[in-house]
C-alpha cells in the first residue's frame, strides 16, 4: 500500500512513515481516486470513503480488504515454492495471487487436449523505422498498468479457483523475438505458431518483429491466450501500446476498475439465484443430442474460420432493430434460433451465445484489459 500512495502521488516510498496523512502530504480528491484504482490493482478493495475515514498509512492498512486468493499458508508454499521455483522465478516477483474465473478455468482446462486451443494472434504493421527497445519499453509500461499482462497460472486444489490460480507478477514476462529476415509468408507463420501453442508452465505472451520484404516496415505480431485477454480488450491494448510507444514521457494511465477487482466482483456473487432462474427457463425443454457419425465417433481437435458477407447493409439492419426496439446482437441470435429450429425440428433450442461481460456492477468496465467475456 505504500508503494500505490508512492505512485500515485510521485514520492520516494521509503520517504512515506506509517502515521503519514494522505491529505497532509499530497493527496487530494483526485488522487483519492487514482488511488482507489491503484489499491485494486495491487489487490485491495479501497473506496474513496474509507480513504477519507483513515487517512493514515498505518490505519489504511488495517482496515482495506485483501482481495487475493484465502488460500492456506501450507498450500501457498507449495505453490510459491514449487512451481515458482520450476519457472525460475523469484518469490520476490510475485505481485499477488487471484483465484480463476469461471471462463479462465475452462479456457486453461482445454490447453491439456489441445494446446493451440483459445490462442489469438494479432499482426500490426508498423510503417518507418523501429526502435524494437522502445517497442519493449513501451509494452511493459502498458503491463505495468494491467496484471493479466504480468500473470502466470498454476494448478490448485482451492475450492474457488476453478482448478487454477493466477500469479501476477510484477513486471512482465512476454517473450520477444526479433530478427532481421522478412516472413516468406504470414499465414503459414500463423499456422506453425498455433500449432506450437501454450501450455499451462508458459507465460502465454509471445511477441514477434520481423521486417517486410522491402524494408520499409515491420510486422509486430502477438501471441496471447485467450485467458488473458478476450475482444473487446485487443483495441485497449494496441491503443494504449501504441501512445506508449510513441510517447515515451507520457504516463500510461491505470485503468479505474483492474481485473484483480472483476475477479473479486464475480467471486462475490451468489451463484444460487443463477441457477435457480436457468432451472426455472429450462424446465421441460427438450433434450436433442448432435448426431454422432459412428457410435463410438470422439472429435478431433483443429482449428477452422467459416466467415459469409451478408448482402444487407448494416444501416438497413439497424433500422430495422431501431423500429423493433431490439440490439442486432438480439436480431443475429434469434435468426440462429429460428435455423437451428428448422434444422433440428424443434420449437425450443437451446444455445451458447458468447457476451462481452461489461455489464458487471463496477466503474469503467468498458475500460478493463482483461478476459472479461463470458458464454
Amino acid at each position: 500500500l505504500r508503494h500505490a500512495w508512492a505512485q500515485v502521488l510521485q514520492m520516494d516510498p521509503n520517504s512515506i512513515s506509517t502515521t503519514d496523512h494522505f491529505f497532509r502530504i499530497g493527496g487530494d480528491s483526485i488522487s483519492a481516486i487514482l488511488l482507489v484504482s491503484k489499491g485494486q490493482q495491487l489487490g485491495f478493495r479501497l473506496t474513496v470513503p474509507l480513504i477519507y475515514q483513515y487517512p493514515e498509512l498505518g490505519q489504511l492498512a488495517h482496515y482495506a480488504q485483501r482481495t487475493c486468493l484465502n488460500i492456506n499458508e501450507t498450500h501457498q508454499r507449495q505453490i510459491l515454492g514449487e512451481e515458482l521455483n520450476i519457472r525460475h522465478i523469484p518469490l520476490t516477483q510475485l505481485d499477488d495471487l487471484l483465484p480463476c474465473i469461471a471462463v479462465q478455468g475452462g479456457l486453461l482446462a482445454s490447453l491439456s487436449k489441445d494446446p493451440s486451443s483459445y490462442l489469438i494472434q494479432m499482426a500490426v504493421t508498423i510503417s518507418g523505422p523501429l526502435d524494437s527497445g522502445r517497442l519493449i519499453f513501451a509494452w511493459n509500461r502498458v503491463a505495468n498498468q494491467h496484471a493479466p499482462l504480468r500473470t502466470v497460472f498454476m494448478e490448485s486444489s482451492a475450492k474457488q479457483s476453478q482448478g487454477f490460480v493466477q500469479a501476477v507478477l510484477r513486471s512482465s514476462l512476454a517473450s520477444w523475438t526479433i530478427t532481421d529476415i522478412p516472413l516468406d509468408s504470414l499465414n503459414d507463420f500463423f499456422i506453425t505458431n498455433r500449432r506450437r501453442g501454450f501450455n499451462l508452465h508458459d507465460q502465454m505472451i509471445r511477441n514477434f518483429v520481423f521486417p517486410t520484404a522491402d524494408g520499409l516496415a515491420h510486422q509486430v505480431i502477438v501471441t496471447i491466450h485467450h485467458s488473458l485477454i478476450d475482444g473487446w480488450s485487443l483495441p485497449l491494448l494496441l491503443q494504449q501500446w501504441k501512445l506508449a510507444y510513441h510517447h515515451p514521457a507520457m504516463l500510461v494511465p491505470a485503468p479505474l476498475t483492474g481485473f484483480s477487482a472483476v475477479v473479486d466482483h464475480v467471486h462475490k456473487l451468489d451463484p444460487i439465484p443463477a441457477k435457480a432462474f436457468w432451472a426455472d427457463y429450462l424446465l421441460d425443454a427438450p433434450v436433442t443430442p448432435a448426431p454422432l457419425l459412428s457410435p463410438n465417433y470422439v472429435g478431433s481437435p483443429g482449428f477452422a474460420t467459416y466467415s459469409t458477407q451478408l448482402e444487407i447493409s448494416r444501416s438497413v439492419l439497424k433500422s430495422f432493430t431501431q423500429q423493433l426496439g431490439i440490439t442486432l446482437a438480439t436480431l443475429f441470435q434469434a435468426a440462429y434460433a429460428i435455423v437451428l429450429g428448422r434444422l433440428l425440428d424443434q420449437d425450443d433450442v437451446v444455445f451458447g451465445v458468447t457476451v462481452s461481460g461489461r455489464n458487471l456492477d463496477l466503474p469503467a468496465m468498458n475500460e478493463v484489459l482483461g478476459p472479461c467475456t463470458n458464454t
